[in-house]
């Protein structure tokens, strides 16, 4: 077992005591997957992402419906990327255009990566914080994606 999957055990365990779902975990993703949806989003991930999804494509949680993917499947990040631009676009389509989600709380929150407008990585992970967002183009974008972990090691350490 390697370091990300060992996390995301340790993750999983912490997160959900006295949870009666059972973590699922996805294959290792091949890296041509990988170069294949930078190429799709017009994006260079971080080496941790790359990492990470070389170990493990995606997990989730069963449920009685079947799996609720927490960190999703390459292949379902741009739809599920598309989903979530879609909240913001109307009041801030550029901003919108920069956020990649691949993590889901199954809350109404995301988090993923942003980039500048030049396409530089933000150096840190960021959440949709959903109960922030007003809906008003006025409203300032740092109220509802906010900076959370830098990196997705630290996203992953249990408390």
């Amino acid at each position: 077992m390697n370091e990300w999957r060992a996390l995301i055990e340790r993750y999983h365990e912490g997160d959900g005591e006295g949870d009666l779902n059972t973590l699922v975990m996805g294959p290792p993703a091949p890296l041509d997957a990988i170069e294949e949806l930078e190429h799709t989003l017009k994006i260079r991930f971080p080496n941790e992402f790359r990492e990470l999804y070389l170990s493990c494509n995606g997990f989730g949680e069963t449920r009685d419906d079947g799996v609720k993917w927490l960190l999703m499947p390459l292949a379902d990040i741009p739809a599920f990327t598309e989903q979530v631009r879609s909240w913001i676009q109307e009041t801030h389509p550029e901003v919108a255009q920069r956020f990649i989600a691949f993590f889901d709380w199954d809350t109404g929150d995301v988090t993923g990566y942003s980039y500048t407008p030049t396409g530089e990585l933000i150096n840190c992970l960021i959440t949709f914080e959903h109960e922030m967002y007003e809906s008003d183009e006025g409203q300032d974008c740092t109220e509802f994606l906010c900076p959370d972990y830098p990196t997705l090691r630290e996203f992953f350490a249990v408390e």
